[in-house]
C-alpha cells in the first residue's frame, strides 16, 4: 500500500532515467488525459466548453512562445531542420519547403504524427488541441509573424499548407496591399 510517488522513487532512485520512445508514445503520454478532459468539456458544455479549452490552449502557446523574438528564418529553421535532439513539436513531421524568403515561407506538411495520434485516439478534439493555436505560437515568438493555412491533415486534407509571413510595417505606405491579408 505504498503511495505511487514513493513506489516510483524506490524503483528509480535516480532522476536521470530515460527511455527511448516513439513520437506517438510521447504524444500519448503528454496529451491523452488533456484530450479526454477537453472532450468532456465539449460534451458537457458544447461550444462554451470548446471555447474554454481553446482559451487554455492559447494561453499555453503564449507562455511557451513568450519572450522569444526572431525572424521568419529563425523561427522556421527549428521547425524544418532535423533536430539534433528530437522534440515533441516536430515529432514525426515530413515537411517540404515550397518557397522561402526573408518575408515569407511556404511549407507543405505531408506527414504528421500529431495528426495520426489525434485522429486515431481523440478525433473530436484533434484540431482544437494540435492545430488551432499555431498562429498564436508564431505571434508569441514574434508579434509581426502571421500564418495562413487552408488545409490540414487533421481535418482530412492531403497535407497542411502553411504560409508564414511578416506582417507589413504600419508605417510603410506601400504595405497597404498586404494589410488585408494580415
Amino acid at each position: 500500500m505504498t503511495p505511487p510517488i514513493d513506489q516510483i522513487k524506490r524503483t528509480f532512485p535516480s532522476y536521470n532515467v530515460s527511455k527511448l520512445m516513439t513520437a506517438y508514445e510521447a504524444l500519448h503520454l503528454r496529451f491523452d488525459a488533456s484530450a479526454m478532459l477537453v472532450g468532456m468539456l465539449i460534451r458537457l458544455y458544447g461550444k462554451q466548453g470548446e471555447l474554454i479549452a481553446y482559451d487554455v490552449l492559447r494561453e499555453q502557446s503564449v507562455i511557451f512562445g513568450g519572450g522569444k523574438t526572431g525572424s521568419i528564418t529563425e523561427f522556421i529553421s527549428d521547425f524544418v531542420a532535423e533536430a539534433e535532439v528530437p522534440n515533441l513539436f516536430t515529432a514525426g513531421l515530413r515537411i517540404e519547403m515550397v518557397r522561402a524568403s526573408e518575408q515569407e515561407v511556404l511549407l507543405a506538411v505531408k506527414e504528421c504524427e500529431w495528426a495520426r495520434y489525434f485522429l486515431e485516439r481523440h478525433p473530436q478534439v484533434g484540431y482544437l488541441m494540435a492545430c488551432s493555436t499555431d498562429e498564436v505560437a508564431y505571434r508569441a515568438f514574434n508579434k509581426d509573424l502571421r500564418m495562413q493555412r487552408s488545409s490540414t491533415l487533421m481535418e482530412g486534407g492531403e497535407g497542411c499548407d502553411f504560409r508564414i509571413y511578416t506582417a507589413p510595417d504600419a508605417s510603410d505606405p506601400h504595405a497597404s496591399s498586404q494589410k488585408a491579408i494580415a
